[in-house]
């Protein structure tokens, strides 16, 4: 049992091995020799298969990844974020943001977890993620101030959610304004959710 997982491995590490070894014969092989469109062929098909066990083991990796936060909210919020178990999900990035609270006027660090549709906002306690809201990026319009608002240069992000009625008329609109980090060596500045986001709403 102790060599089990070296033995279940087997077939995948063969797969590279046998590219390398038809790669090798297609060198020491001239092209009007009959075997050589064969080699090309294997060569190919074997190709192929190593891309897509790679996919494959990537969308796992993803998916993996995306039941461990899921995982890190607290039970009772489990039912807000069930997007990130969706099969369909697809994790852009995450990282720390700050939202300017409308009634109090204050800062308030959160989560942001920009899913492939959608943009997850959460409180994180230690290991542990309290559920704040959500945004549809197709239900939200995202305005950047790359130069503050002239009284303060510095930049910020309003998101606008938008509610609809029956008939697609416009009947709510909750803006929320987030500031980001220009530490020195942060990467989560203004420059990183903009171009994320961008990036995001255009696919």
């Amino acid at each position: 049992l102790a060599n089990l997982p070296a033995f279940l491995i087997c077939p995948v590490q063969r797969l590279p091995r046998y590219m390398l070894i038809l790669r090798d014969l297609q060198k020491c092989t001239p092209e009007d020799h009959p075997d050589y469109p064969h080699l090309n062929d294997a060569f190919e098909v074997i190709k192929d298969i190593v891309g897509a066990i790679n996919q494959g083991k990537s969308r796992y990796d993803e998916l993996y990844r995306l039941q461990g936060l899921y995982e890190r909210f607290v039970v009772p919020d489990r039912a807000h974020v069930q997007e990130l178990v969706h099969p369909s999900s697809k994790l852009i990035t995450e990282g720390p943001i700050l939202m300017l609270d409308p009634v109090s006027n204050s800062f308030q660090l959160q989560h942001a977890l920009l899913l492939s549709h959608m943009i997850i906002f959460a409180r994180k306690k230690k290991e542990n993620f309290f559920f704040k809201w959500k945004v549809d990026l197709y239900d939200c319009i995202i305005e950047y101030h790359d130069n503050g608002d002239g009284a303060d240069d510095t930049p910020f992000i309003v998101i606008n959610q938008i509610g609809k009625s029956v008939g697609e008329v416009l009947t709510t609109e909750n803006a929320r304004t987030f500031f980001t980090f220009s530490e020195e060596g942060c990467e989560f500045d203004f420059n990183f959710w903009k171009e994320h986001l961008l990036n995001t709403q255009a696919n």
